[in-house]
């Protein structure tokens, strides 16, 4: 039994084209197809794969006027840590994940949707 965890982000499954990201966004909707691909792959072998896809997390990388506009528009009302994600990547790895196969698990506080 195995588990693969691949990281896409919240507005990756838009398949939308974003003019300043676009390679970006090409590149992290790539990874939900890979998971897919993995999971349907793999999944005989007893062997999961499966994406999250965080939204904005605290890491101290974005200004503080960035990240202000974002809690504006996130549903959960602030951004999250990187506990929200390690707690994520912790369960899909978990024996109460052994039947979640080829999902995209956003850990993105409604954002993305």
């Amino acid at each position: 039994m195995g588990r693969i965890v691949n990281f896409a982000m919240a507005t990756a499954d838009w398949m939308s084209a974003e003019p300043n990201f676009t390679a970006h966004f090409i590149a992290k909707s790539g990874v939900l197809l890979l998971t897919r691909a993995l999971a349907k792959t793999l999944g005989p072998q007893q062997i999961t794969a499966n994406a999250i896809s965080p939204g904005w997390i605290l890491t101290g990388s974005a200004p503080s006027e960035d990240q202000q506009k974002a809690v504006k528009r996130m549903p959960a009302g602030y951004i999250s840590g990187l506990d929200d994600v390690t707690g994520a990547v912790r369960f899909l790895l978990s024996d109460d994940a052994r039947y979640v196969n080829g999902t995209n698990l956003h850990v993105s506080g409604g954002g993305g949707m």
